[in-house]
């Protein structure tokens, strides 16, 4: 079977849709349907089933669809591998991470990378878990840094816990609140913003206004950003609440503080996912051990913002 056919096999499994693939691999419908004919005029299934709601995989087409992956995955791999060789680059490393560690701890483990494996090419991409997991299996990133994801894990990905991490409630330094316990009815008084990317955040601090019989504030600013949301802070009166690791940085460097609240919400996992089939390679294994290392690092102050109250 040609790459290509798989190519085009991989974005019609992936997408459900002969127009998406289509556009994906930059070819007509037609053409990506005559391809995925072609491909299973060579294996002797069908690799597909047409219905009203779209374009579904046979269990032949489950069974083809790992292969694929790793095939057009590792075949990455050699080109980066050859650059190498030709002294064009020293490999890549592609990670997708959730926005919590982005604007602390990853860029600090990729600093040393950076140091240690000048040549390495980097690249770094933000989303959610099903987002990049789509394209860690895809090929397209090599490993993804998440929140522990619920549900089913995909028997093609592995998950390695990482550390711990909870929402703490931040302020700036020299916040009225900041100097002793705050009351709940003071919390409930004062000024926030909201982030619309951390549903768990805004959960966990409806389950505490309950806790304590009062409604819950309405922000009156609102972001999608997290490093927004932590220069809003910084430059105002307002309280966010942040999973720990977010503001970490910010609170080593005296930007912001954390109050004396304990949240209702238990801690949660984060960790790193990469395919199964995947070549560990030098830069992936030192990013790793790296992180490993990093947030092993902070636990002091994760464990402090847990157990405050």
């Amino acid at each position: 079977m040609e790459l290509r056919h798989l190519r085009h096999f991989l974005a019609l499994a992936e997408l459900g849709s002969f127009r998406l693939a289509s556009e994906r691999v930059h070819l007509t419908p037609q053409a990506v349907s005559k391809s995925i004919a072609q491909l299973e005029d060579r294996i002797g299934a069908r690799l597909f089933e047409r219905d009203g709601r779209g374009v579904h995989l046979t269990p032949i087409g489950e069974l083809l669809l790992p292969h694929a992956r790793a095939i057009t995955a590792e075949l990455r791999h050699f080109d980066d591998e050859h650059d190498a060789f030709r002294g064009a680059r020293s490999g890549r490393l592609a990670i997708g991470c959730t926005p919590t560690l982005l604007g602390d701890v990853v860029p600090d483990v990729l600093q040393q990378l950076h140091v240690s494996q000048p040549q390495l090419v980097l690249a770094v991409v933000s989303g959610n878990w099903e987002t990049l997991l789509e394209r860690l299996l895809g090929g397209s990133i090599d490993l993804v840094i998440s929140t522990e994801p619920v549900g089913v894990i995909d028997e093609d990905v592995v998950i390695e816990k990482l550390c711990d991490d909870a929402n703490v409630v931040i302020a700036a330094p020299g916040h009225p609140l900041a100097a002793a316990r705050p009351t709940p009815a003071e919390l409930q008084q004062a000024e926030w913003i909201g982030i619309d990317r951390l549903p768990r955040a805004e959960t966990d601090l409806h389950r505490y206004f309950k806790a304590m019989g009062l409604k819950p504030p309405i922000p009156r600013m609102r972001t999608e950003v997290n490093t927004f949301a932590l220069a809003w802070v910084e430059r105002t009166q307002a309280l966010c609440a942040l999973p720990s690791r977010a503001v970490a940085g910010a609170v080593r460097a005296g930007r912001v503080t954390t109050l004396d609240v304990r949240l209702t919400d238990p801690p949660w996992s984060l960790v790193a996912a990469w395919r199964r089939r995947a070549v560990r390679t030098r830069g992936m294994a030192a990013f790793l051990e790296s992180l490993r290392s990093a947030l092993h690092g902070t636990d002091a102050l994760q464990a402090a913002a847990t157990t405050s109250g």
